[in-house]
């Protein structure tokens, strides 16, 4: 599943901090953090069912159509994570 890929990918490089309300605090159940992504990848989805482009591959230069996957968060400011 896509999906979940990329939902565990966010997690792991944002090292569990970008769903975190407070940076001092202990990691968030991992669990947890995958639900709410999941949801708001379920939600956005369903706002742009349209996320598809066509892109030539590499290897062959034929036209190959790619699921487009983004996800709409509510605004954060990410300072303190960069710092952390």
């Amino acid at each position: 599943m896509r999906s979940h890929n990329l939902i565990r990918e966010f997690i792991e490089e944002t090292e569990a901090m970008f769903l975190r309300e407070n940076l001092k605090t202990s990691d968030k159940d991992i669990n947890s953090q995958f639900t709410v992504l999941a949801n708001l990848l379920h939600k956005t989805q369903q706002q742009h069912p349209d996320g598809w482009c066509s892109r030539r591959r590499i290897k062959d230069r034929a036209l190959k159509d790619w699921k487009i996957f983004f996800v709409e968060v509510d605004y954060k400011d990410l300072s303190s994570m960069n710092k952390a």
